[in-house]
């Protein structure tokens, strides 16, 4: 990421790896108890949620407040 140190971009990639590891150890779960329909259309409804964020960020959005943010919320929905 350009104009980021490589600690502050390394720890950034690593809560987006944290985030999908998360939700795919709590996805068969959710799945065993209730179902795949809820989980299935809420993991989706993540991941589009975080796609459409993608859409409000631009060149000058700060990781922290922009682009991390959209990666875990579509992490997160695309691992459930």
């Amino acid at each position: 990421m350009l104009g980021f140190e490589p600690l502050p971009t390394g720890l950034a990639f690593l809560l987006t790896i944290f985030s999908l590891t998360v939700s795919a150890q709590v996805a068969p779960s959710v799945v065993g108890r209730i179902g795949v329909e809820v989980p299935v259309t809420l993991g989706f409804a993540v991941a589009a949620a975080g796609l459409l964020l993608f859409t409000r960020l631009d060149v000058d959005s700060g990781c922290w407040t922009g682009w991390c943010r959209v990666w875990w919320s579509s992490a997160s929905g695309s691992a459930s």
